[in-house]
């Protein structure tokens, strides 16, 4: 059983809703996840309570459990939603992530050093950010710059990049954890997902009400799907 404590900051969003994110290749793009798949997961939360850290802001610490989704619909939208969000999560490239490494530097006085040695100072920096989307580095120089008055160390640019991934970072745990349990506990979900694919695929010549026809093969799948098990249990398959 996927059991997790987190500690959500009072002033952050929830980790479902609306956010702008950048791509490795830079560009800026939101999507929002449905009020249906954030009640899929808020549906996990099975206790929460306030911390008052003398230092620091106020946080909700959450004791969370995957949750089994039996709607293919809705299993449908968390298994999109977490598609977005392995997307979002992709490491920055290279070029790109010593590029704006090299632009925040360039802000403060930096002592000059030989070829071989920049380049092992570049290869360093990219070796601690690697791990890191692009735009996290980003949210990180930024924030770097607007606040900063001395240039950063590594170290100091993983903490910010660190704050900027946790709130996708849990939810992707939790997209994960509720497809696992979801498959785990019908494991005919995965298999009529792929009929009501091959379903809406074949009927698609039907071009004036693809979503009916969609929705349609949902139906057709899920009563598969939930008729199986009890029709195993009275001994009929």
């Amino acid at each position: 059983m996927h059991v997790t404590k987190v500690a959500v900051t009072r002033a952050r969003p929830p980790i479902t809703q609306q956010r702008a994110l950048t791509t490795n290749r830079g560009s800026t793009h939101e999507e929002e996840a449905t009020a249906t798949v954030r009640q899929a997961l808020a549906a996990g939360v099975v206790a929460s309570r306030m911390i008052f850290p003398e230092n620091g802001p106020v946080r909700t610490v959450e004791t969370w459990r995957a949750r089994p989704v039996e709607d293919l619909r809705i299993l449908r939208q968390v298994r999109l939603r977490l598609e977005f969000v392995e997307r979002a999560m992709e490491p920055g490239e290279r070029p790109e992530v010593l590029g704006r490494i090299e632009a925040l530097l360039a802000h403060y006085r930096v002592e000059p050093h030989p070829p071989h040695i920049q380049a092992r100072i570049a290869d360093d920096w990219y070796d601690d950010l690697r791990e890191y989307p692009m735009w996290a580095v980003v949210e990180a120089a930024k924030k770097w710059r607007r606040t900063k008055k001395f240039k950063p160390q590594p170290s100091e640019i993983i903490e910010l990049c660190e704050e900027a991934c946790a709130d996708l970072r849990t939810e992707r745990s939790r997209l994960r954890a509720t497809v696992e349990a979801s498959l785990g506990a019908n494991p005919l979900v995965e298999q009529i997902s792929e009929i009501t694919r091959d379903l809406t695929h074949g009927m698609s010549l039907d071009r004036a009400r693809p979503q009916l026809i969609e929705d349609h093969a949902t139906e057709i799948g899920m009563g598969m799907a939930y008729q199986e098990p009890s029709m195993q249990r009275n001994g009929r398959l």
